[in-house]
């Protein structure tokens, strides 16, 4: 590093942390990647994103790393950075996304709100949410879903829901499906290929199961939520 002053001293100093934090844990772990390394609040805390989107604390030397969130305690609140953070991963990830690749049920009259929601056809909570959706839709909010087959894309829940994203109709598919009807099933030429993409974006954001829902600034807003529950969320300030 050229130590050009102060402020390039502290800049090779970070680089040189976040180096050995970053072939520390890649030596150390099989597997991981390290996709970010940055400071945190706390002195020698830094917050490490893995590829696979998980986000763990290490000590500079890299020789102490823990899970778990962290938080700050301040004029008698508790804020949580790490989902801070996580948030703002997410907002680029939701971004990729596209409405053609969806399956979107708009609001009713003037939109207010957003809501993504990663899905599997037959959990039992995803129908609950489902049924709601007309609800959600009068009340100004536009629900926008991403699949997530719980057993996998190449899973018989997998090939229901590659036939919903085939359907010329894919609400009136997803309408079936979500109350246990039978979906036409899709021709050959349709790949599963935005199932196997959607469900590598839900990994990547901490999907763990479904529904997973999520605002248009990436919060995870859990899974699921009453409408009314969910309306006040999303319009809190």
């Amino acid at each position: 590093c050229n130590l050009l002053g102060l402020f390039a001293l502290f800049a090779c100093s970070a680089f040189a942390q976040e180096s050995e934090i970053k072939a520390s844990l890649e030596a150390t772990l099989p597997g991981a990647k390290v996709e970010h390394v940055t400071a945190t609040a706390v002195n020698d805390i830094y917050q490490v994103e893995l590829s696979s989107g998980q986000v763990i604390h290490a000590t500079g030397d890299g020789k102490h790393i823990f899970g778990g969130d962290l938080f700050e305690l301040k004029d008698g609140k508790l804020k949580n950075l790490t989902e801070d953070y996580r948030s703002i991963s997410r907002v680029d990830a939701l971004n990729t996304l596209q409405d053609k690749d969806l399956v979107v049920f708009p609001a009713q009259g003037v939109e207010k709100a957003q809501v993504y929601v990663f899905t599997d056809v037959t959990c039992g909570y995803c129908m609950k949410f489902h049924s709601e959706v007309p609800e959600l839709n009068s009340k100004g909010v536009t629900v926008k879903y991403a699949a997530w087959p719980r057993a996998g894309a190449q899973s018989e829940v997998g090939a229901t829901m590659r036939d919903v994203w085939c359907s010329a109709d894919r609400r009136a598919a997803m309408n079936k499906a979500k109350t246990r009807q039978p979906v036409e099933h899709a021709k050959d030429s349709c790949t599963n290929q935005v199932i196997v993409d959607q469900v590598k974006l839900g990994m990547k954001m901490g999907v763990d199961g479904t529904p997973a829902v999520f605002d248009k600034q990436g919060r995870k807003l859990g899974g699921y939520v009453p409408a009314d529950a969910l309306v006040q969320m999303l319009t809190q300030k």
